[in-house]
C-alpha cells in the first residue's frame, strides 16, 4: 500500500490505514465542492449522486427487481462515490493501490451505513454511473469534450433507446440539483441539493431506506418533476 495521507474535513487525519466514516452532513457538503471529470466539467458529485439515483431507480423498475434489492441498490447508490471524498476523483484507470484504498473505504462506509452489498444490484449501479458519465459529457461538456469523450470512452456511450428514456429525466433533474458547489463562506443549510442529500443519508444511517427513497420521490414530486 502507498504512503499517502489526506487531512478530511473534520481535521482528521486519513490514510489506506486509518479510515474513518464521514457523516452524511460531511458527505453532502464535501460532495459538492468535488467538479467531476477531475475538475474539467462543472458538475459536481453531488449532482451527479442525486441526478444518477432517478436513473438508478428507473433502470431497477425496468428489471422489475424485489422492493429489497431496490432499496438498497438505491443506498449504495447514494455512497457508491464517497470514497472520492478522501481519494479524490481519479479516471477509470487507476492504480492497485487507489483501487484497494477506495475498496476500503467503500467497506468501512457499507459497514457504518447497514447497507447490505449482497443485495446491491452492482450491475445497475455500473450502469448508471456509465449513463451519468455520458449524460454529464452530454449537458456540460463543450462539443469537443463530448466528440473526445465519445471517441475514447466508447463503451459508455448509451443505446439510443437509452438515451431517449434518460436524457429527459436529466434535463429535468439537471436544472433542480446543478447547483451544488457549495462557497466556505455560505450556509450549507440554504442549499437544497445538500439538504437533500443530508437528510437521504441520516435516513440512510438510521436503518430507514424505504423512508430516503420517499423523501427523494417527494422532493422531485413536490418540484413538479
Amino acid at each position: 500500500m502507498f504512503a499517502v495521507e489526506m487531512t478530511d474535513i473534520s481535521g482528521w487525519q486519513q490514510s489506506p490505514d486509518q479510515i474513518r466514516t464521514p457523516s452524511p452532513l460531511e458527505i453532502a457538503i464535501v460532495s459538492g465542492r468535488i467538479c467531476r471529470y477531475a475538475g474539467n466539467l462543472p458538475c459536481s458529485l453531488l449532482t451527479h449522486v442525486l441526478v444518477g439515483a432517478r436513473v438508478v431507480w428507473h433502470l431497477l423498475r425496468h428489471k422489475s427487481a424485489a422492493m429489497e434489492q431496490r432499496l438498497e441498490t438505491f443506498a449504495w447508490w447514494m455512497l457508491h462515490d464517497a470514497h472520492e471524498l478522501i481519494t479524490g476523483d481519479f479516471a477509470p484507470h487507476k492504480c492497485n493501490d487507489v483501487k484497494a484504498w477506495q475498496t476500503r473505504i467503500d467497506d468501512a462506509n457499507a459497514c457504518i451505513y447497514g447497507i447490505d452489498r449482497d443485495l446491491v444490484d452492482e450491475v445497475v449501479i455500473h450502469s448508471a454511473d456509465l449513463l451519468s458519465r455520458w449524460l454529464e459529457a452530454h449537458f456540460y461538456g463543450s462539443a469537443k469534450f463530448m466528440e473526445t469523450f465519445e471517441a475514447h470512452h466508447k463503451y459508455t456511450v448509451p443505446s439510443p433507446e437509452m438515451q431517449r428514456e434518460t436524457i429527459g429525466i436529466f434535463r429535468s433533474e439537471f436544472g433542480r440539483f446543478s447547483s451544488c458547489v457549495v462557497d466556505e463562506n455560505e450556509n450549507p443549510g440554504l442549499h437544497f441539493p445538500v439538504v437533500t442529500y443530508h437528510t437521504i443519508l441520516e435516513a440512510i444511517l438510521s436503518g430507514q431506506k424505504r423512508k430516503a427513497v420517499e423523501y427523494y420521490d417527494g422532493m422531485v414530486v413536490e418540484l413538479g418533476l
